[in-house]
């Protein structure tokens, strides 16, 4: 399921002209458009034009009708289950699991 999500979400960008091209993609691996970049700078994230900008990119990301309703399509939404249950009631114990093993790293 999330190979098909990736790929969903992928493709309705790519097709929406606001993520990279999908130049070519089957069952195994796909050829994608090269987009030149680099990360933002700590003085770049300090100056409220530049970030007002890439909020409102990903807001339009992932408020964007098109995607959601692809989305929707494999994945419908359960409102009772939203990130944040998910993320206590799967992501809390496997971390819980882990704590013994990391502190031990970390002595």
């Amino acid at each position: 399921m999330d190979k098909q999500l990736e790929a969903l979400i992928f493709n309705s960008l790519s097709d929406q002209q606001i993520g990279p091209k999908n130049i070519f993609s089957n069952d195994v691996y796909r050829i994608e458009e090269f987009i030149e970049g680099r990360p933002i700078s700590i003085w770049e994230m300090r100056n409220p034009i530049i970030m007002k900008k890439v909020v409102e990119i990903i807001f339009e990301m992932n408020f964007n009708q098109n995607l959601r309703d692809s989305v929707e399509k494999i994945l419908p939404c359960n409102p009772k289950k939203l990130a944040i249950d998910i993320a206590i009631e799967e992501w809390g114990p496997k971390v819980r699991d882990m704590l013994p093993s990391l502190r031990g790293k970390l002595l």
